[in-house]
């Protein structure tokens, strides 16, 4: 069932808000909770649990919920054994339906980044000020901004020598080296160097003379990188196709040389027939 035009405005909102200035679910959930009449609060089925009022919960629900693209999804939950509840399948292992089967409120591929980067802002606040902890003496101009090679936010320290961030992956993965196996132990930049490097993409690309042939220039890198792709994806599915027309020339190889009256082998021939004489009916109609 589709959301009205109320709500529809609502989540292609939180959307917006989420994708284009990286807020966090509370401090969507905090915009959201200024206007209630506007934004309505989702009501929980029953209504015996309704707060009232947005919650980080709410907000993350919407964000996660893969329905708001347009297409159906299949096997998000699956139970791993018997009796056992069922449990979240992680989105690689989600099924999705070939085209959309209603109108889309987040697009497919805001979707798909935001789940991607989900993790990466996991416990940095929104906002430039001091944080609420009285040993706080400063902020960093580029603080949740500055990303190591190896996804990881990197985080600011000042020293005698200037403004710096910095990135310490076995300082957040404490008894599991290989989560950061091959990262140098720990990555600095200099916060002038990142600046003086921003600026000059400013000058060249947004304010220089050349900007317009800039622009087309990388466009056209862009497109040749998603023709590289496709073509990559392409001879990946022939690949695919091929390895699957020699594992059926396999069985059926087995099926010629295997004893005609074992049971196994007698089902499968008939039911081969049938598949067979039903694509010919099909055909002569």
């Amino acid at each position: 069932m589709e959301p009205d035009g109320e709500r529809a405005q609502t989540v292609a909102l939180i959307a917006k808000w989420r994708y284009h200035e990286a807020l966090g679910f509370d401090t969507i959930a905090e915009r959201l909770n200024q206007d209630t009449d506007e934004h309505p609060p989702p009501q929980p089925p029953g209504g015996s649990r309704a707060q009232g009022a947005w919650s980080t919960s709410s907000v993350a629900d919407i964000l996660k919920n893969p329905k708001y693209t347009g297409y159906q999804v299949y096997n998000r939950r699956a139970r791993r054994s018997r009796g056992a509840w069922n449990r979240q399948n992680p989105p690689e292992m989600w099924v999705w339906s070939t085209d959309p089967v209603h109108e889309p409120l987040i697009p497919k591929w805001m979707f798909d980044e935001m789940t991607a980067t989900r993790t990466q802002r996991r416990g940095s606040r929104d906002g430039a000020g001091l944080k609420k902890d009285p040993r706080a003496k400063r902020t960093y101009l580029l603080r949740s901004r500055v990303t190591c090679d190896c996804g990881r936010r990197m985080m600011g320290m000042a020293r005698k020598s200037g403004v710096y961030y910095r990135c310490h992956p076995a300082g957040n993965n404490r008894g599991r080296p290989d989560k950061h196996e091959g990262h140098p132990p720990t990555v600095y930049i200099r916060e002038d160097l990142i600046l003086e490097q921003v600026e000059a993409f400013f000058n060249e690309r947004l304010f220089g003379a050349q900007r317009h042939e800039l622009l087309v220039a990388g466009q056209d890198d862009g497109q040749n990188a998603k023709r590289q792709d496709t073509e990559r994806r392409r001879q990946a599915l022939r690949k695919k196709i091929a390895d699957t027309a020699r594992k059926q020339d396999n069985l059926l190889r087995q099926a010629e040389d295997a004893d005609p009256d074992d049971p196994f082998i007698q089902g499968l021939r008939q039911r081969y027939n049938d598949v067979f004489n039903e694509r010919k009916h099909s055909s002569t109609h």
